[in-house]
């Protein structure tokens, strides 16, 4: 079955969605073709991969600027056809994919869309633009949005009626987590299947012998929703209470006034480099709380029998004991794991088992199982 794969985002930036939607890409093409239509897609070799540039609009900004517009519409019909797609996946809530859920409904080919985060948050000056997000988000889609309060704020609750407008239009939505599936569910979405993201498990594990120093890997975003600030207090806080512990953090440079020894800044690294920052760790720090919805980094960490730390207690239940979870979302919290963690670490030796067994339940093989199950049902319905 060849599966279209869209997405309104460039695929230059390795952010979590961009990260799980290439995994899915290299997972289908090792068992079927696909078609993979996004504006800059960095050079790729995937046997059985093909790749369309859509139509662009500003290019230096890098938004998602494509209008669902009739000439965008006859290009993506021409599109599907062309490449003989027999089923359309958008991970993305513009206009690229709005007009290749509305062109699959045309042709009679079953849409999925997956939401990577329905947990939208914008910074607090920014949410009295609220109707501005939801004229622009009309403009290149021509999709209304309902108007319910989906969040405390009003930005926040116009972001996430940009997913469900495009949700209500595909076959199937997609969650790669259960609770964010219920969230779903609750804004009035009916056809939600939970079908996790890909686990890519990579030859040449490296088993790391519990010791000290603790290492941990913080790798993401500097975005204020990822606190790495939580990371770094509760690390200090840990080695202030006896706890030999080391962290690596990958994703930018040091904040001012960041220069602890025991600190270590990797800097903006590329996605294929991340494998060796999770075999030099014990395990990885995902300080997030709250705002994601399946984080790629705990799979890419199970992948290399990795545990990750967390703190949000809806990843702790989601993950079970592929995670460590700390008591609270604080950095005192976080900083009292870590110290456990030290002074236990077969603790960690555990959790890392038990993260083998997810990355095993979340393979290439698996998902796309899945996933065909989804598309199977629509074709029946």
């Amino acid at each position: 079955m060849k599966l279209a794969v869209v997405c309104d985002y460039s695929l230059r930036y390795t952010g979590g969605a961009q990260t799980a939607l290439m995994a899915q890409v290299r997972a289908w093409s090792q068992q079927f073709p696909v078609v993979l239509i996004a504006p800059d897609v960095p050079p790729t070799h995937l046997p059985g991969v093909t790749v369309v540039q859509p139509p662009r609009g500003i290019r230096s900004l890098e938004l998602p600027v494509v209008r669902a517009n009739p000439v965008v519409h006859a290009w993506m019909r021409r599109t599907l056809k062309q490449h003989q797609a027999q089923a359309v996946m958008v991970h993305s809530e513009f206009g690229l994919a709005a007009s290749a859920v509305a062109q699959a409904k045309q042709l009679g080919l079953p849409s999925l869309h997956t939401v990577h985060t329905f947990f939208w948050r914008a910074p607090l000056m920014a949410q009295p633009f609220a109707p501005v997000a939801r004229g622009f988000h009309r403009l290149v889609t021509g999709l209304e949005q309902q108007r319910v309060r989906l969040a405390d704020r009003p930005l926040d609750s116009a972001l996430r009626g940009m997913t469900l407008a495009l949700a209500r239009q595909a076959d199937a939505v997609i969650s790669p987590s259960a609770h964010q599936g219920e969230r779903l569910r609750s804004a009035g979405l009916d056809s939600v299947s939970v079908v996790s993201n890909v686990a890519e498990v990579v030859p040449g594990e490296r088993s790391l012998v519990p010791g000290t120093p603790l290492k941990l890997l913080w790798v993401g975003r500097f975005a204020p929703e990822k606190r790495l600030d939580v990371a770094i207090d509760a690390v200090r806080l840990a080695r202030r209470q006896g706890a030999h512990v080391e962290l690596t953090v990958a994703g930018g440079e040091p904040p001012r006034g960041v220069n602890d020894p025991f600190i270590h800044f990797r800097g903006v690294v590329p996605h294929e480099r991340v494998v060796d920052l999770i075999d030099d760790a014990h395990a990885t720090l995902l300080t997030s709380c709250g705002f994601d919805n399946q984080p790629m980094v705990i799979l890419e960490s199970a992948a290399r029998g990795r545990p990750t730390l967390v703190c949000d207690p809806v990843l702790a239940t989601e993950f079970g004991g592929a995670v460590v979870g700390s008591a609270g979302n604080t950095a005192t919290d976080l900083a009292d794991t870590i110290v456990a963690c030290a002074q236990a670490p077969e603790t960690i030796v555990r959790a890392g088992r038990e993260a083998k067994l997810l990355a095993r339940e979340s393979s290439p093989r698996a998902h796309v199982k899945n996933l065909q199950n989804v598309i199977s049902r629509i074709n029946m319905s």
